[in-house]
Protein backbone atom coordinates (compact mmCIF):
# COMPACT_ATOMS: atom_id res chain seq x y z
CA UNK A 1 0.00 0.00 0.00
CA UNK A 2 1.74 3.52 -0.97
CA UNK A 3 2.18 6.23 1.89
CA UNK A 4 0.36 10.02 1.80
CA UNK A 5 4.86 10.36 1.41
CA UNK A 6 4.90 8.16 -1.37
CA UNK A 7 2.08 10.47 -3.37
CA UNK A 8 3.54 13.60 -2.27
CA UNK A 9 7.23 12.14 -3.83
CA UNK A 10 4.72 11.31 -7.01
CA UNK A 11 3.09 14.64 -7.41
CA UNK A 12 6.35 15.87 -7.71
CA UNK A 13 7.13 13.74 -10.54
CA UNK A 14 4.10 12.98 -12.16
CA UNK A 15 0.79 14.10 -14.36
CA UNK A 16 -2.50 14.26 -13.02
CA UNK A 17 -3.19 11.47 -14.95
CA UNK A 18 -0.35 9.22 -13.48
CA UNK A 19 -1.27 10.11 -10.27
CA UNK A 20 -4.55 9.69 -10.23
CA UNK A 21 -3.60 6.32 -11.94
CA UNK A 22 -1.61 5.49 -8.84
CA UNK A 23 -4.08 6.83 -6.37
CA UNK A 24 -6.85 5.01 -8.40
CA UNK A 25 -5.07 1.54 -7.96
CA UNK A 26 -3.98 2.11 -4.33
CA UNK A 27 -7.81 2.79 -3.18
CA UNK A 28 -8.82 -0.40 -5.37
CA UNK A 29 -6.41 -2.31 -2.79
CA UNK A 30 -8.32 -1.39 0.00
CA UNK A 31 -11.86 -3.62 0.65
CA UNK A 32 -14.75 -2.04 -1.25
CA UNK A 33 -16.24 -1.29 2.09
CA UNK A 34 -12.96 0.54 3.20
CA UNK A 35 -12.67 2.91 -0.01
CA UNK A 36 -13.90 6.27 1.28
CA UNK A 37 -12.45 5.97 4.67
CA UNK A 38 -8.98 5.21 3.03
CA UNK A 39 -9.43 8.49 1.06
CA UNK A 40 -10.30 10.16 3.86
CA UNK A 41 -7.54 9.32 5.56
CA UNK A 42 -4.78 9.50 2.95
CA UNK A 43 -6.74 13.32 3.32
CA UNK A 44 -6.37 13.73 6.68
CA UNK A 45 -2.17 12.83 6.67
CA UNK A 46 -1.52 15.40 4.31
CA UNK A 47 -2.43 18.07 6.66
CA UNK A 48 0.05 16.54 8.63
CA UNK A 49 2.70 17.94 5.82
CA UNK A 50 1.71 21.60 5.28
CA UNK A 51 4.03 24.00 4.68
CA UNK A 52 5.10 25.78 1.58
CA UNK A 53 6.78 22.94 0.74
CA UNK A 54 4.30 20.42 -0.53
CA UNK A 55 1.71 22.83 -1.18
CA UNK A 56 1.41 22.36 -4.61
CA UNK A 57 1.91 18.31 -4.37
CA UNK A 58 -0.67 18.80 -1.56
CA UNK A 59 -3.29 20.84 -4.19
CA UNK A 60 -2.84 17.93 -6.66
CA UNK A 61 -3.11 15.02 -4.46
CA UNK A 62 -6.41 16.64 -2.79
CA UNK A 63 -7.89 17.05 -6.57
CA UNK A 64 -7.30 13.74 -7.48
CA UNK A 65 -8.77 12.75 -4.00
CA UNK A 66 -11.88 14.62 -4.60
CA UNK A 67 -12.48 13.20 -8.19
CA UNK A 68 -11.90 9.82 -6.36
CA UNK A 69 -14.37 10.44 -4.01
CA UNK A 70 -16.79 11.21 -6.14
CA UNK A 71 -16.41 8.36 -8.39
CA UNK A 72 -16.72 6.18 -5.34
CA UNK A 73 -19.60 7.47 -4.41
CA UNK A 74 -21.42 7.36 -7.82
CA UNK A 75 -20.65 3.50 -8.05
Amino acid sequence: MKTTRDFLTAADTSDEADLAVLMRTSMLDQPEGNRLHWLREIELALDGYGGERHAKAAERIHNVLRDLTNETRTV
